[in-house]
């Protein structure tokens, strides 16, 4: 047998079982075999090697997997695990030399998520590892990432070894003394024009309520040194495709936003200065990816562009508001990073993907595409094609995301979210090109009204817990920019309920950013919020979650419209 085949993820550590890579894992030296378990199976997921029994008696092993190992390198002297495993399941890791087998430490049972487990490398020479399952209950699911090995005190001199900011940006952010009067580079949402408009509005019944809750927001950020978390890749609260190390820091998607916008509105140069030091750590942060998972070598593995997507819609929108207090050479090293971390990678996806443009992927992803596009044409002119090309998609993709009569193969969780970031791409595409936004997306659009009316609950803002919804209230601010682009009453009747609110965190949080859009795009008036649920209506084109799990590519969650093929913003682990 040749020597195993390493797949770096950091100069100190390589994964030789890349079970998440559907492309690599059914070629590994994999062994599944039963024990006491019945119906002891695996297939290779999309992001995972699953692993299923349909009954195993309590404390009995069900299962033992085992991978083949030769020649790995001396200077590794630890193994690490990756799994997701229930509650329920005890797991035994274990090296071998022929037929003898060596514990690696004590068992460790499942926490009903990922984790890593670490074990020192003591015995060697050895041709395998192995884990065995123990079941405490019945039938069980449950997934292996990867296994791979490392070199321990490589690992913490690389730790160590992260570079550090002292939060100034010399060079690159102008001091706030010599900032010159508020002027953007493009005006993607709104310009300089109309700051005293909004900040009128921070006055209004409603919005002033809204404009409290933004500021609270974005006063709290100033306790946080958002140059602490840059590393090799972005900081990221989902916690499934990240190493263990890099739990405990915070995203970059919403705090440079609500903290840039509420430094306009008030004039507040400290909070001002603040997202700027967030925009110079994203610009800093050498890959958009979450993790080096998505970059390993030889492993063409990844989970899409949303990490990417999202950070450029920050970073754009940062680099639009406050291109007077940045340097030439800021400037400069924004445009390159956004189109060599950004819009790269979104445009690869969009190519390499064609059902993106099946569901609500697409769309989402030309958010971005759009407003950088339309910020670098302003030093980049041949930009403007495929700034052209990216509203086309968007709209293509929109035009199979919502049915003829305004429905979705989704409830409104994902209808809420997507919409949250296709307005804010025609709206900008609207206002550079002079359009009408409406004209930038399907003639379907009108009718979705009905189709929230009917999964709406009767208290306004509230919603059916039905498919897709991880919390009982619309999240985003697409409803109230619905009621500035379309007359359905619906909307305006909504609007209102669906601002922002101090409410516990969902997990939709770490996606959107809500209340600055809303704030910006939504209605000056804001109607007293009423029940819109019908007395009796026909239901739109919905397909409820039942009669789509046979198409969810993840197990435990069906939420897939009609082609399914990777990866969508919420699954199962």
């Amino acid at each position: 047998m040749p020597a195993t085949q390493l797949f770096e993820l950091t100069p100190a550590e390589s994964v030789f079982a890349p079970f998440n890579d559907p492309a690599i894992a059914p070629q590994l030296p994999f062994r599944l075999t039963p024990r006491d378990g019945v119906g002891v199976r695996h297939r290779y997921n999309w992001d995972s090697t699953h692993l299923t029994w349909e009954n195993c008696p309590a404390g009995a092993v069900a299962a033992v997997a085992e991978v083949a190992v030769r020649e790995l390198p001396d200077r590794f002297d630890q193994l690490v695990f990756c799994v997701v495993a229930p509650t329920t399941v005890r797991i035994q890791f274990e090296i071998g030399c022929g037929d003898r087998w060596t514990p690696l430490g004590e068992p460790v049972s499942g926490i009903g998520r990922r984790m890593e487990v670490t074990r020192d490398l003591t015995v060697r020479p050895f041709d395998a590892v192995r884990a065995i399952f123990t079941a405490e209950a019945g039938q069980v699911s449950l997934s292996l990432q990867w296994w791979g090995a490392a070199e321990s005190a490589l690992v913490r001199s690389l730790i160590a070894a992260r570079p550090r900011y002292d939060g100034r940006w010399e060079g690159l952010i102008l001091p706030p003394e010599q900032w010159p009067e508020v002027k953007f580079a493009r005006g993607l949402l709104f310009s300089e024009g109309d700051l005293p408009t909004l900040r009128a509005r921070m006055t209004l019944p409603g919005w002033a309520e809204q404009a409290a809750i933004l500021e609270e927001r974005a006063r709290k950020c100033l306790a946080r040194r958002p140059e602490d978390d840059i590393d090799g890749f972005l900081p990221q609260t989902d916690l499934r495709y990240i190493r263990a190390r890099e739990h405990g820091r915070a995203t970059y998607f919403t705090e440079p936003i609500i903290t840039g916008f509420v430094g306009l509105l008030r004039d507040d140069r400290a909070l001002s200065f603040h997202a700027l030091r967030y925009l110079m750590s994203i610009l800093h942060t050498p890959c958009w990816a979450q993790s080096a998972e998505s970059r390993a070598r030889g492993s063409v593995w990844d989970q899409r562009c949303f990490n990417e997507e999202m950070v450029l819609t920050a970073a754009t929108l940062l680099l639009d508001w406050y291109d007077f207090a940045l340097t030439p050479r800021a400037r400069a090293l924004a445009q390159q990073a956004l189109w060599d971390k950004g819009v790269a990678t979104i445009e690869r996806d969009m190519m390499k993907f064609d059902y993106v443009f099946t569901m609500n992927q697409g769309p989402w992803f030309c958010r971005a595409r759009i407003l950088a596009g339309l910020y670098l044409e302003t030093v980049w002119p041949r930009m403007k094609p495929h700034t052209d090309l990216a509203a086309a998609d968007m709209k293509a993709g929109m035009e199979n995301y919502v049915m003829p009569d305004g429905g979705t193969d989704e409830g409104l969780g994902y209808f809420a979210v997507t919409l949250h970031a296709v307005l804010l791409g025609a709206v900008a595409y609207a206002r550079a090109r002079g359009v009408d936004a409406r004209t930038l997306l399907p003639p379907a659009m009108a009718e979705t009204g009905r189709f929230v009316s009917i999964l709406s609950a009767m208290e306004p803002g509230r919603v059916l817990m039905d498919g897709d919804n991880s919390i009982d209230v619309i999240v985003g601010d697409s409803i109230p920019i619905l009621a500035t682009l379309y007359p359905d009453p619906v909307y305006r009747q909504l609007a209102a309920a669906c601002l922002s609110k101090r409410r516990a965190p969902s997990y939709f949080d770490q996606y959107i950013t809500e209340g600055v859009f809303a704030f910006i795009l939504g209605p000056e008036k804001l109607e007293t919020p009423r029940p819109v649920v019908p007395t009796f209506r026909p239901a739109p084109a919905y397909r409820a979650p039942h009669q789509l799990a046979a198409q969810c590519c993840r197990p435990q969650r069906a939420l897939a419209p009609r082609r399914r093929q990777g990866p969508r913003f919420a699954h199962a682990f």
